[in-house]
């Protein structure tokens, strides 16, 4: 996994006067490969985009310019050479809230959508977090990894899912060959707009 957060968000600010390669709605997109389009459709603005490539284990660049956001309801492409990537969306908290790996031809990576609500998982254990799920409560397998193998949530480090309204079970893992059980939750409400999963060391 790619390293804490802390390390990135140090650098943010001079990487982000120094980097461009990319072209907002409407304008001529400069010679790439393909193009990753992303879409804002949570309530919060999403203020970092930092694109790797997928054997790097660093997260790349903040690809945004200085002061720059994407509102809610906004989009913004990227145009990128041909290769291999990952992806990490977060919001001016620096606060992860979508990534996509192994990204090779366009895409579009949409945040949030109408009628979801926000789960904060926030990890106050002293394990990193490789693996979450987040399943219905009347499904009858847990379903793919939530973080999708492009990140994990380190000791201290949050993360922001978004999900339709229901009632879940949740499950984190840690970083332990495929993954050992570290906190499940069965039938927890995810009704209100905005929830929060706190994981502490038992």
């Amino acid at each position: 996994m790619r390293r804490p957060l802390a390390i990135v968000i140090f650098s943010l600010f001079l990487l982000s006067l120094a980097c461009g390669g990319s072209s907002g709605d409407g304008e001529e997109p400069p010679d790439g490969a393909f193009q990753i389009k992303v879409v804002n459709r949570s309530p919060y603005d999403v203020c970092y985009v930092q694109i790797s490539v997928e054997t790097d284990e660093e997260w790349g660049d903040d690809l945004m310019a200085e002061d720059e956001i994407i509102e809610p309801g906004d989009s913004r492409s990227f145009d990128l050479d041909e290769g291999t990537y990952d992806v990490m969306l977060r919001d001016c908290d620096a606060i992860p809230v979508e990534s996509a790996s192994e990204v090779s031809s366009d895409v579009t990576i949409t945040v949030g959508a109408s009628g979801v609500v926000g789960l904060l998982l926030d990890n106050q254990s002293s394990t990193e977090i490789c693996y979450v799920f987040i399943s219905l409560s009347d499904n009858e397998e847990w379903g793919s990894d939530w973080l999708g193998g492009a990140e994990s949530i380190f000791a201290g480090e949050q993360r922001v899912f978004y999900v339709d309204t229901g009632v879940y079970d949740l499950l984190a893992q840690d970083c332990v060959g495929e993954g050992s059980d570290l906190v499940e939750e069965l039938a927890v409400d995810l009704t209100d707009d905005w929830s929060t999963w706190t994981i502490y060391d038992d």
